[in-house]
């Protein structure tokens, strides 16, 4: 694959850096992934068409030029060997400052309020931003979330802000939006 380096490939390397992928409503999911030659960026395939990977998070979610989110459901191994592949296609496209920015502004440009981490955001009249519980449909990871928001650990790996915002009271069934959305960059930065 000829890497054709436009918009799409910056805002998956982005997405990538700095969003979280949508952990409580996952959506696709891909088993296998195409490898090119050295220094060509892997593939999946959906619905017969090809999107070039830019990334991979260590819990196994891909972020993909012109496809978005994906998550990878196969062998734990392989996970290595796509981060590894996307290296140098991450490089250059680093050292492309003009079209880093542009689509670092285009990410800053979006709604920040309407989805975070797959789930929809409330925002509240006092002007604080929600997600339910019950958007979270896939059950380990609700199990999962609501079990760290027993654990007075999570305080030192999340936002200290997010943390005074969930001490206030919330409506029943609700969790502050930067609660979610610390746990989810936690959750998708680690390994099994």
């Amino acid at each position: 694959m000829t890497i054709k380096y436009d918009d799409s490939l910056f805002d998956a390397l982005t997405r990538w850096a700095y969003d979280t992928p949508p952990l409580g409503r996952p959506g696709s999911a891909v088993r296998q992934v195409c490898f090119g030659r050295s220094g060509s960026l892997p593939e999946i395939m959906v619905d017969d068409q090809r999107f070039p990977v830019v990334g991979i998070t260590p819990s196994g979610w891909l972020s993909s030029a012109g496809f978005g989110w994906c998550r990878f459901t196969g062998h734990r191994d392989d996970i290595t060997r796509i981060a590894i592949a996307c290296n140098p296609a991450q490089l250059v496209l680093a050292r492309d400052r003009v079209m880093i920015d542009a689509a670092l502004n285009r990410y800053l440009a979006l709604p920040q309020d309407q989805r975070i981490g797959g789930l929809p955001v409330t925002v509240l009249d006092d002007g604080r931003r929600v997600v339910r519980l019950t958007d979270i449909t896939e059950p380990s990871v609700r199990a999962e979330f609501e079990a760290a928001l027993l654990d007075p650990g999570l305080a030192d790996d999340a936002d200290p802000h997010a943390m005074s915002q969930a001490d206030n009271s919330m409506p029943p069934g609700h969790v502050d939006a930067e609660l979610w959305w610390s746990w989810c960059r936690i959750w998708s930065g680690r390994t099994e």
